[in-house]
């Protein structure tokens, strides 16, 4: 068989020969073209096809001046004689250039997505509520909960059974709100399968179908702990003496306004101011080392009325102040 190329213009354009010679080509000049690494599977292809006698296709890279590369998508089929034997091959090629690249950055991002999504601290997770399991569970998910996903994929194990069981209700009225598809963000308590409790943010959202019916949601959580307990740290010692750990003047305050919005003719309340006499000669001659001491024994005393109706506050440097609520007599309570 004569080992020439017939090409049309648009394939000379193709491969950027501008010398078209009344469009033919010999095989060894198309080869030199051809990518080193793609040579060889391209010739095998052909080679079986023309034995199988069959069409076929095959995509592969030419290299072109300036280290410049294409890829090119080869299709071709087989022209017979009348013995059966191949005369010809017919064939059309495309460049594919632009689709190999956009598919290979659509491969990048995903593999920049799954590195996200495996080595993010947050949990990221769908539930199908049709299947009623979940479909989704990153690697933060098994972080946050200290649980195999699998548990939660295989439906062993549900979200709820790990929230806190302070905090079930307000996570079930939250539930309710995706059905009608409210997004919800809140914060509320987990406990890992060891009994450890964790504070986390929850960011939902729902999705409906066309009758307004819940069918899937998804979101992200984060273990926001280590930001709750710095909280609750700075809120007592904002709220709290520093030297008895007694509330101070703010939560009092506070106190008094939640007791005079709840208290009526049968059910009020009594507020007491103690002050310590001579508290400043204390300080004065034996020093405020001692008059600390003092101040704490005498928490400790007063510490005796913190029952159920009484309330004891510090307001000062040696005032204190004490609730007192209930049905008893104050005189004789």
């Amino acid at each position: 068989m004569e080992e020439k190329l017939y090409w049309s213009e648009q394939a000379y354009a193709l491969f950027e020969i501008k010398d078209n010679r009344n469009g033919v080509l010999s095989t060894e000049e198309v080869i030199k073209l051809i990518h080193p690494d793609d040579a060889k599977q391209l010739n095998a292809t052909i080679a079986k096809a023309m034995i199988d006698k069959s069409d076929y296709q095959e995509q592969y890279r030419i290299l072109l001046p300036g280290g410049k590369v294409k890829y090119i998508l080869e299709q071709g089929s087989m022209i017979l004689d009348k013995a059966d034997n191949v005369v010809r091959l017919i064939g059309t090629l495309c460049d594919v250039t632009k689709e190999k690249n956009l598919e290979a950055m659509l491969v990048e991002r995903e593999e920049v997505v799954e590195r996200m999504y495996q080595r993010l601290d947050v949990g990221i997770w769908e539930f199908n509520t049709v299947k009623n399991r979940c479909m989704i569970c990153s690697a933060g998910v098994e972080k946050i909960l200290e649980t195999d996903a699998q548990s939660l994929l295989k439906g062993h194990l549900k979200w709820r059974d790990f929230v806190h069981p302070h905090d079930l209700a307000e996570y079930d009225q939250k539930q309710k709100l995706l059905l009608s598809g409210q997004v919800v963000r809140y914060q509320y308590r987990i406990q890992t399968p060891e009994g450890k409790v964790k504070w986390l943010e929850d960011h939902t959202e729902p999705i409906l179908d066309k009758k307004g019916e819940l069918i899937q949601t998804h979101g992200i959580i984060t273990d926001i702990s280590e930001n709750r307990h710095l909280l609750e740290r700075v809120n007592a010692v904002a709220n709290h003496d520093y030297l008895t750990f007694l509330p101070n003047r703010y939560l009092l305050e506070e106190k008094i306004k939640s007791e005079i919005a709840l208290s009526n003719k049968e059910n009020g309340f009594a507020l007491f101011i103690i002050g310590i006499d001579r508290f400043k000669f204390i300080n004065d001659t034996l020093g405020h080392r001692i008059g600390d001491e003092v101040l704490i024994k005498i928490t400790k005393r007063l510490n005796v009325y913190q029952k159920t109706d009484y309330f004891l506050f510090k307001i000062g440097g040696h005032i204190f102040s004490l609730i007192y609520k209930g049905n008893q007599n104050i005189e004789t309570s």
